[in-house]
């Protein structure tokens, strides 16, 4: 039972339009006495920022029923790519996600996960011959679409990766410019916006074609691309379909864990007391190529993964707009009300967290994630992240075992700060300079 008396703050509509803008800015600025909820009326809608997660499990879990993929972002989504995993609601995504779901398994995950440390180690070994700075966001980005798109698509990369990162990321900022003001799908006329995004989804539908007549011609083992054709159920195009998944997928995959592997060597290079914890549990393992097998024994390096996530949890919000007047506990919603849960805020709200603002690993060593509501790096409720069992061995073993094999020095830190778009993404470009360690 619930005893908690809800209170909303309303908030005036300059601080409205300060939030829409930088949504981060706001919840920082309120975070030494943050409230559970705020209110904000924008004229064309009213939007509820949730800090906490009484609400959240009543929004996404125990009425899940009357709130759908909100306006707000998800709609722009549709509108620009069409009807996928990610943009669809009701029986055609229930479709979908069960077509796909069996892709993404817990024992699926880990029969990936020896493809995966082949290419990273192959990236690996091409960044030990770089001695000049390199992006990190952008190589990891490179290395986690070769990944995806060789395993679970099956789809041959080539040397599309850096294209295809630079168009998912431009494709990711143009969505969240285009969600903040209702104007902006059409203003975006006028700033290119909307030609870049046509010129994208053009060369994910090429890519696309192409990638069925090989698929046709040579059939391979079973991957998310055999599903899709096989499906006599949805009633898609066939390549759009496939187009839009791959967009979907690279966006809510690659580019978000890249970032939060980028987030990881930040807080790392920012804190090189844990850092030397890290490596120290790291070293013990005496190997050249850190393993499935070796995860277990690295605790401290999965409390680092899991800290990172709270801190700076890439998919920042979660977002539904009511269906029907609803009363969450106690508080009218009206119909076409949005309710923006951030896990940014929740995950740094000093109710739940002693010392949220600081980088403390150890507080994950033996905690159940499980049953902290209050941490929800993947999302909550029927919508959760699909691939979260992927996402998490990938952040430990890429993080093990660059750690292993390089020194590093981040060339911008004092310059870098999160900034809240599609993703909670680096300001800036990460520019980083390796040094290889003998092993």
């Amino acid at each position: 039972m619930i005893n908690t008396i809800y209170k909303p703050i309303k908030v005036t509509l300059a601080s409205a339009l300060t939030f829409v803008k930088v949504p981060k800015d706001f919840i920082d600025s309120k975070l030494s006495g943050l409230a559970p909820w705020y209110q904000m009326n924008l004229g064309v809608y009213k939007l509820n920022l949730i800090s906490d997660p009484n609400i959240l499990n009543y929004v996404l879990k125990e009425n899940e029923i009357n709130y759908t993929k909100s306006k707000v972002y998800w709609h722009e989504l549709k509108r620009m790519v069409g009807p996928s995993v990610g943009s669809l609601e009701g029986d055609d995504w229930k479709l979908l996600r069960k077509l796909e779901s069996v892709h993404f398994t817990p024992k699926v995950a880990q029969q990936l996960m020896p493809n995966y440390l082949k290419y990273l180690d192959q990236f690996l070994n091409n960044w030990k011959s770089n001695n000049t700075s390199f992006n990190l966001l952008e190589s990891f980005a490179v290395l986690n679409i070769t990944f995806i798109l060789k395993t679970l698509f099956n789809m041959e990369e080539a040397s599309r990766g850096e294209k295809i990162a630079e168009y998912i990321a431009d494709g990711e900022f143009i969505i969240a410019h285009r969600s903040k003001f209702p104007w902006r799908p059409y203003t975006a006329w006028l700033n290119g916006m909307n030609l870049r995004y046509k010129k994208h989804v053009k060369y994910f539908h090429a890519y696309a074609k192409e990638s069925v007549r090989l698929f046709k011609e040579s059939p391979k083992t079973p991957s998310l691309i055999d599903s899709l054709l096989k499906d006599d159920q949805l009633k898609f195009d066939k390549i759009d379909l496939l187009r839009n998944e791959i967009i979907v997928h690279l966006g809510a995959s690659t580019e978000t864990t890249a970032v939060a592997e980028s987030w990881i060597l930040i807080l790392l290079a920012r804190n090189p007391e844990k850092l030397k914890i890290l490596k120290d549990e790291i070293r013990q393992i005496d190997t050249e190529l850190i393993g499935v097998k070796h995860i277990e024994r690295l605790k401290y390096t999965t409390a680092v993964v899991y800290e990172t996530l709270r801190l700076f949890p890439p998919s920042h919000a979660i977002v539904r707009d009511a269906i029907k007047e609803d009363t969450v506990l106690g508080v009218k919603v009206k119909s076409g009300e949005v309710m923006f849960i951030s896990s940014y805020a929740m995950h740094r709200n000093p109710t739940y967290w002693n010392n949220p603002q600081d980088f403390i690993p150890e507080r994950f060593i033996g905690a159940n994630i499980n049953k902290m509501d209050h941490f929800v790096p993947f999302g909550a409720g029927k919508h959760i992240c699909i691939g979260q069992h992927i996402a998490l061995p990938m952040l430990t073993l890429a993080i093990s075992n660059f750690i292993n094999r390089f020194e590093y020095n981040i060339e911008n830190l004092d310059k870098i700060h999160g900034i809240a778009l599609s993703t909670l993404k680096p300001n800036i470009p990460v520019q980083m300079k390796l040094k290889t360690r003998k092993l």
